[in-house]
């Protein structure tokens, strides 16, 4: 039998995963108005998955295929199981609200190993705080879109893969380590990240094993393979030249992103950056003063420190004009939870009444950090109404377009308030039978009206 106490120690992270799916599916039901078929779900989904899908024509080549820079298999094959238990049926509110779940349960288990040999108090403090950052609906692109899983798959495959590097050792480690690392492409562009990070965990390990032949045989092996898997993931990612506008032209451009992605949720400025990483960068100069004695846990913290960081580079540079979006905070507000854990990490259990400067500033910097969340809330608010008004003109002109066939309804309109860019590609898959029967399943989920057959 399970005892009290193991249970207890469960509490924390139930009362997380349940407050802040609470917070996701209230957003989703009162911002519903802002959910409808993005741009990318057109190509995506209606078009390249669900009717290949249905015809027995889907391939391999068709989960796998480039969408932008990105290889999203697992996004395809989790969209594709959605479809087919709805009874082969696309709904929208069906995938948001399942992506909902998803990344809570990725939060969940982010939390978990990050704290795991924490005690009490920190597992509480560390729990509240992710209650607070995790709930705010800043993210709301992804939120409101059922096709941004590959988000939330490319920080679960990613924690996954440093938990097994860091934690696991032996065949163990060789098998769940290599299955991930093979994952990893397949979930964003920047997927491959982690498994250079699992091989700086690896060479850490093995600088620590030295004198256990065996593990290091095994470790030398995992080295190798998994080199092997980054640098094929790396050759093979796709090129896309359009994007090119969207990347940091020097290195000025470059700094300013990162200024920009470091200092979130506080205001854009190189003080609040350094104040931002200051609790991961002292982490970082501690582990690596003692790296020979570190633990599990500690190397642990460390690769999700690198691997926040290098993303967050990732996309200052390849994203450097649109870093402000919407769609990438979810990344930065680990940088934030990681900043707490931080902390935790380096703080003696409280004993008697006495309290260190440790814990004052520890306790400063988490307060400061959290104003910032809790100041966002106005402005996503804010945004998320804008969002809702562009979408119900997307929805109006599509609904206009499908019940009365004006083509009109899809030209000469801001490209916000435009259902697809390309009006005459739209239009194309509104008439072939093979895309209108899902896409029209999908419009009526999404309440956009369509003309009775």
């Amino acid at each position: 039998m399970i005892s009290g106490k193991k249970i207890y120690s469960f509490l924390p992270w139930v009362v997380f995963a349940l407050a802040v799916l609470i917070c996701r599916l209230l957003c989703i039901h009162f911002y519903r108005d802002g959910i409808s078929i993005s741009w990318d779900q057109w190509e995506g989904e209606a078009i390249g998955l669900y009717p290949k899908w249905l015809a027995g024509t889907l391939g391999i080549h068709d989960l796998v295929a480039g969408h932008n820079e990105h290889r999203l298999l697992i996004t395809r094959l989790y969209n594709l199981a959605l479809f087919y238990l709805n009874g082969n049926s696309w709904s929208i509110m069906l995938q948001v609200r399942s992506n909902a779940l998803l990344h809570v349960l990725t939060l969940a288990i982010f939390l978990y190993l990050a704290g795991r040999e924490f005690t009490t108090w920190k597992i509480w403090v560390l729990s509240l705080v992710g209650c607070l950052v995790f709930s705010i609906p800043y993210a709301y692109e992804n939120i409101l879109c059922g096709f941004q899983s590959q988000f939330y798959f490319l920080e679960l495959v990613s924690i996954l893969l440093l938990a097994s590097a860091s934690f696991l050792n032996g065949k163990n480690a060789l098998i769940i380590v290599l299955f991930l690392a093979m994952l990893a492409p397949f979930t964003m562009a920047s997927g491959p990240l982690a498994i250079f990070v699992a091989l700086v965990v690896l060479a850490i390990k093995l600088g620590i094993q030295h004198g256990d032949r065996t593990r290091e045989r095994t470790t030398y092996l995992l080295i190798l393979v998994v080199t092997v898997i980054a640098c094929l993931a790396i050759v093979l990612t796709p090129k896309v030249a359009g994007h090119d506008q969207f990347k940091a032209r020097n290195l000025h451009q470059f700094f300013e992103a990162l200024v920009q992605v470091f200092s979130w949720p506080l205001p854009s400025n190189l003080l609040a950056a350094f104040f931002m990483e200051a609790p991961l960068v002292v982490f970082a100069y501690y582990f690596l003063t003692r790296i020979k004695k570190a633990t599990a846990q500690e190397i642990f913290l460390f690769s999700l420190i690198l691997w926040v960081w290098l993303q967050l580079a990732s996309l200052a540079y390849g994203r450097a004009v649109l870093v402000w979006s919407s769609r990438y905070k979810d990344l930065y507000a680990l940088s934030s939870v990681l900043g707490v854990t931080s902390i935790l990490m380096m703080l003696n259990p409280i004993r008697g009444s006495k309290i260190s400067w440790r814990e004052i500033m520890g306790g400063l910097w988490i307060m400061i950090m959290a104003a910032g969340f809790l100041f966002s809330i106005r402005e996503v608010m804010n945004q998320l109404e804008f969002v809702k008004k562009f979408t119900m003109e997307q929805k109006k002109s599509l609904g206009i377009y499908l019940t009365t066939g004006d083509e009109s309804a899809l030209h000469n309109k801001t490209q916000l308030n435009m259902p697809h860019p390309d009006p005459e590609r739209l239009k194309w898959i509104l008439s072939k039978p093979e895309y209108k029967s899902i896409s029209d399943k999908a419009c009526l989920d999404v309440s956009i009206p369509i003309k009775s057959h």
